[in-house]
């Protein structure tokens, strides 16, 4: 059976009237539009032939459209009998038709839910990196902890690329709590993955396929606004990669990484991973034998001094002949420490670096 343009066309005209009616719960919906096409349709109207399961993907493009193509997902597991039925209250019911009805009225919600859960994975990334590279006889057990690094790297990128896709399909949306939430979502996941990688592995699929603190899931989010990608909505991407991680749980290699985390925490061998890096930057005078550095600063962590960043300001001759042109030169340059006079700031032998912002020139020097 092809797919039939004009039927979906028909489907979403008549949908289109209804909802302008009143509020329908979505049995009711679904019922009158099954009833619908099965009398003027000529579409046989049977006990156990569903004209609607007859027609999967004209049904679905229909509801789609109007933007209730989540009512038809949850109507559909409830009464077709899909795997994963899902148990819906009427209250429940009159709330999704009712946000179905007016777009605009959650998409908000949606976005924020999809932001503060791509802040929450942020600590996938930051806090198992720190976590692997400070501490080698972890890290050198690739083979327990890359599956767990990939399935995080599935959730944060579907919704990395979810929030992209929501800002720049909505323009007009009003997202000006966007950074607060972010952050929100970020201090909440580094507390909780320094507490207990267990306690952050069960946070994250909560947050994609429950709810977050702003109600709806990160899931539920995206299927709000359709995004989808290679053809699949992104909500459902999304919820699959989740449960994907939690399938970790039945592996052995992976679960005795995560224990043996466990243990060095309690006893005390990750404080490096629990205890971050406290960064400041100190106002330093300029080295007399070189004019270009404008200012400069001392990089303190935790109190002991890392090396120098400076801004520079210079012309510099673009050939070697004194008649060739020159250009002028802005930037930052960061200095490591000398090991042979550790207490020179701006040390002639110490290692440089130059970079165009001072983010640049920090980033590099506290990886020295």
């Amino acid at each position: 059976m092809g797919y039939n343009t004009e039927l979906a066309q028909d489907m979403i005209n008549y949908l289109v009237y209804i909802t302008s009616k009143r509020d329908y719960e979505v049995g009711q919906l679904v019922n009158l539009l099954a009833k619908e096409f099965a009398n003027e349709k000529g579409m046989s109207w049977t006990t156990g032939e569903d004209p609607i399961s007859q027609y999967p993907e004209e049904t679905e493009d229909a509801f789609d459209s109007i933007g209730m193509y989540r009512i038809f997902l949850d109507w559909r597991k409830q009464t077709l009998g899909e795997s994963n039925v899902m148990k819906i209250t009427r209250k429940q019911l009159r709330k999704l038709v009712k946000e179905a009805l007016d777009p605009n009225a959650n998409q908000q919600e949606a976005a924020y839910a999809v932001i503060y859960t791509a802040g929450y994975l942020d600590a996938s990334d930051r806090e198992l990196g720190q976590l692997i590279n400070k501490n080698p006889k972890l890290g050198n057990q690739g083979d327990k902890w890359v599956p767990l690094d990939d399935a995080f790297g599935n959730v944060h990128s579907v919704l990395i690329g979810g929030a992209s896709s929501i800002k720049r399909e909505n323009p007009e949306l009003d997202l000006s709590e966007e950074n607060s939430i972010l952050q929100e979502g970020q201090a909440a996941g580094q507390a909780d993955f320094r507490e207990s990688i267990y306690k952050y592995i069960e946070q994250v699929e909560v947050l994609v396929n429950r709810q977050t603190p702003m109600g709806m899931s990160a899931a539920e989010g995206l299927r709000a606004f359709g995004i989808e990608g290679g053809g699949v909505l992104m909500g459902d991407t999304a919820a699959g990669d989740a449960r994907d991680l939690i399938a970790l749980m039945n592996d052995d290699n992976v679960l005795s990484w995560l224990d043996e985390v466990e243990t060095m925490g309690r006893y005390g061998e990750l404080q490096e991973m629990a205890s971050p890096q406290k960064t400041k930057m100190v106002p330093t005078d300029t080295p007399s034998y070189d004019d270009s550095i404008k200012k400069g600063w001392t990089v303190m962590v935790n109190g002991e001094r890392i090396g120098e960043i400076a801004k520079i300001d210079k012309i510099v001759r673009d050939g070697g002949h004194y008649s060739d042109g020159s250009s002028r030169v802005r930037g930052w340059q960061a200095y490591s420490m000398n090991r042979i006079m550790p207490n020179k700031t701006f040390a002639k032998r110490a290692p440089v670096e130059s970079f165009r912002t001072k983010k640049e020139a920090l980033d590099w020097l506290m990886k020295q």
